[in-house]
């Protein structure tokens, strides 16, 4: 809900610190240092070392714990069960080999051994896991700490934890959440969803919108976000402290909340697109020009539909521009 995703952000900073004693502690931020991974999960003794593997029972649920390197999930018309494999430019030793146990419809992969673990300077290992065409997982899980995380496998229920890197995902799942301190967000929904909620800190968050969806919610305290809405959207909230949001509303008929402290505010709307406009904004730029001022801080513009657009900002500047058709 709004209410989660507004609390969530002292966390994300509070997590912020946490992120930097980890690195610290386990020399794995820096690639002119050594990485030391120092996993703990239950049952270790039941799983495998394998740089390649696959669930032959049904598996609906998958959950990821990795450390550096890139994670791609994709749908694959050559497999005919969930597939995955680890690969690295160095040897690895079986404690730094990924370890994975299936148990019941879930499939667990984790970077290394449980313990410290340590591996050369610079090191880094990619995961692959290839989900049958047509099947669709209930949830998939992933936490990493620097990882370029890409996501096109649909799912029901997608939560994704990565302190740096990036993460792009794409006609995914049908609720997804996002919570990173310094990663990248690039997220293109084209098919029907639920909901979308990413909170982050620090990285650039850009979140395209191609079919219809339910609700949206976007807070980041310092990176800029920016919202491409070709499709309806019921309800969309961003809220930042320091960034720069720009909204490309295509779509009519939509209702987006926008709050920020110090940073301005970019509205783009078609000349043809109707809309009522709320804002608390000190002052008004851009070029569309054909605004009706109903009252103070309140705007009408006649057209298709009629969106719902409330932007504030503390002491920025609310700039509103056509989109040329």
């Amino acid at each position: 809900s709004r209410d989660v995703m507004k609390k969530r952000l002292p966390y994300l900073i509070i997590l912020l610190f946490l992120i930097t004693a980890l690195c610290a502690a386990l020399s794995g931020c820096d690639d002119n240092e050594r990485l030391e991974m120092n996993l703990a999960y239950a049952d270790s003794d039941k799983y495998t070392a394998a740089h390649t593997g696959n669930a032959t029972e049904i598996t609906s649920n998958i959950e990821v714990e990795w450390g550096v390197g890139n994670i791609t999930v994709r749908q694959s018309d050559v497999v005919n069960f969930i597939t995955f494999r680890e690969t690295c430019e160095k040897s690895l030793s079986e404690p730094n080999t990924l370890h994975w146990r299936a148990e019941g419809d879930a499939l667990h992969l984790k970077y290394c051994a449980v313990g410290k673990i340590k591996f050369e300077k610079g090191f880094r290992k990619d995961l692959e896991i290839f989900v049958p065409s047509g099947v669709s997982l209930s949830s998939l899980e992933i936490k990493s700490i620097n990882s370029l995380i890409t996501c096109s496998a649909s799912c029901v229920d997608l939560d994704v934890n990565s302190s740096e890197g990036g993460i792009f995902i794409k006609d995914c799942a049908a609720n997804t959440s996002i919570t990173t301190i310094s990663a990248r967000v690039d997220v293109v929904s084209s098919s029907p969803n639920q909901s979308l909620q990413i909170s982050g800190v620090s990285g650039q968050i850009k979140t395209t919108v191609d079919e219809a969806i339910e609700n949206i919610d976007i807070s980041s305290s310092s990176g800029s976000v920016t919202l491409i809405a070709h499709a309806q959207i019921g309800d969309a909230h961003v809220s930042t402290s320091s960034a720069t949001v720009s909204a490309y509303m295509h779509a009519s008929s939509t209702k987006l909340t926008v709050t920020t402290k110090t940073s301005n505010i970019f509205l783009y709307v078609p000349l043809s697109n109707g809309f009522d406009l709320k804002t608390k904004a000190p002052l008004i730029g851009g070029t569309f020009g054909s605004l009706n001022k109903v009252d103070n801080g309140e705007y009408v513009h006649d057209g298709i539909g009629k969106s719902d657009f409330r932007l504030d900002s503390d002491t920025g500047t609310l700039y509103i521009d056509p989109i040329q058709e």
